[in-house]
């Protein structure tokens, strides 16, 4: 299944990344964490990973829809300058302002600056230990298919695994995600751009 976020209208013009700052602060939910919310329910101790973290505000949000069950999250990013699909970023500044935004879950945050496709950043993460792996980094095809590849050891039986931008703004993530699909055989759920599958 294939989405289409409204994102897509703008996602080229310089208020994308403000209109979704906004959106994240008036608790925009994506619909992977909807998800998490009813699959988890009465599960305490939730240990997740987001890959692609900028500010911190989805970061939020999932702490917000998952309250207290949430236990753990390694926030995985570079925090640095780097071009996605021929557009040029500056996120070196982000850190410091996600940990303001997360100051109040900061005991429950681990931050990890790297590039998720490094293995000593890989490695900080424990085969089979994490709840949930939500990613939602570099949306070309090699980095993409890296980050399934890497982080899909590290969910538990049981645990949901998916991410962000399964659209046509970024057909490296269709393509990744259509092969991995096709190659565990698990079963592909997706709402609007989010994707994710249950490891079984």
């Amino acid at each position: 299944m294939v989405g289409f976020g409204f994102h897509e209208l703008f996602k080229k013009y310089p208020l994308y990344h403000k209109l979704g700052n906004v959106f994240y602060r008036q608790g925009f939910t994506r619909p992977m964490i909807s998800f998490l919310d009813g699959y988890f329910k009465d599960k305490y101790g939730l240990v997740g990973v987001e890959i692609g973290v900028q500010r911190g505000f989805h970061t939020l949000n999932i702490f917000s829809v998952l309250g207290d069950r949430v236990e753990k999250m390694y926030l995985i990013d570079p925090w640095a300058e780097y071009t996605e699909l021929g557009i040029s970023h500056d996120w070196s500044g982000c850190l410091s302002v996600a940990k303001r935004v997360l100051r109040v879950f900061n005991g429950r945050c681990v931050f990890i600056k790297g590039y998720s496709q490094d293995m000593e950043v890989v490695d900080k993460v424990r085969d089979g230990s994490v709840d949930f792996v939500y990613i939602d980094g570099n949306h070309d095809y090699k980095t993409t298919k890296a980050d399934i590849l890497n982080f899909f050891p590290k969910v538990r039986v049981g645990g949901i695994f998916g991410g962000h931008d399964m659209s046509i703004g970024a057909p490296g993530v269709i393509q990744a995600v259509q092969e991995f699909v096709g190659e565990s055989g698990l079963r592909l759920y997706g709402i609007a751009s989010d994707w994710w599958v249950i490891k079984e």
